[in-house]
């Protein structure tokens, strides 16, 4: 069983909405849920009562921002022995896709699962071509000097079309294949930034833009959008 990640801060009411979503698709049956929470202590309570409430296990983890809760993620998926993981975040709404695509959300986590197995140079698969509602497209900036352009593929056995090449690695949400990603990490935090202004993006994300265009492990990304990420304010205490 490959599980699914909800990393959480301050909003059991987003996850409690994202959790009732992958229960009504099925999703949260076949794969299992894992509540990863960095939440202030009050706020801890409302998400184990969550997790007894729809039987996922809960992890805490101290507050350390968005980038360094994938970290968190990763290690506990290492520690776990898990080869391969769902992971995303709280603050998504499921099957409110971009008007032009395919949905997908009957089938994507399966599908990203079938891609990292007959691709086994592919480290992660993400899930959203557009991954706002004004149509953002910036999982394709990474640079073609190692991964080439971008390849559309369709497989029988795969419901999605996805391409292959130039798909950055940052954000959520994703499927990983977990030691692979680590991996991507790794040659992120020993990479020397070509310049003091992307010495200063590499700060202000937590490393993540070192991971994210440095040279790391491929991707894909499905020809969808099982999901939005809607603008909101984020909570007080929120990290890079």
């Amino acid at each position: 069983m490959t599980p699914i990640y909800i990393t959480c801060f301050n909003s059991p009411e987003l996850c409690r909405n994202v959790i009732v979503k992958l229960t009504e698709l099925g999703h949260a049956n076949r794969h299992g849920i894992i509540i990863s929470d960095q939440s202030d202590e009050p706020f801890q309570v409302v998400y184990r009562a969550l997790a007894v409430e729809f039987s996922c296990e809960y992890v805490h983890h101290e507050n350390k921002g968005a980038s360094g809760s994938k970290r968190s993620v990763l290690k506990h998926a290492q520690e776990r022995g898990y080869a391969m993981i769902h992971q995303m975040s709280e603050d998504f709404l499921i099957g409110e896709n971009h008007p032009s695509l395919a949905s997908g959300v009957g089938s994507f986590l399966e599908d990203s699962e079938a891609i990292l197995n007959l691709f086994r140079e592919l480290a992660f698969v993400k899930w959203n071509l557009h991954t706002s509602h004004n149509g953002d497209m910036s999982y394709m900036k990474r640079g073609t000097k190692w991964f080439g352009g971008l390849s559309i593929q369709a497989i029988n056995g795969i419901n999605l079309l996805f391409a292959v090449g130039a798909v950055q690695y940052s954000n959520w949400p994703a499927t990983w294949r977990v030691d692979d990603v680590a991996k991507i990490w790794e040659v992120g935090d020993t990479w020397n930034p070509p310049s003091e202004e992307v010495a200063q993006l590499v700060k202000s994300s937590g490393g993540e833009w070192a991971a994210s265009h440095c040279k790391g492990g491929k991707g894909a990304v499905l020809i969808a959008n099982p999901m939005r990420h809607p603008e909101r304010v984020r909570p007080e205490g929120s990290l890079p």
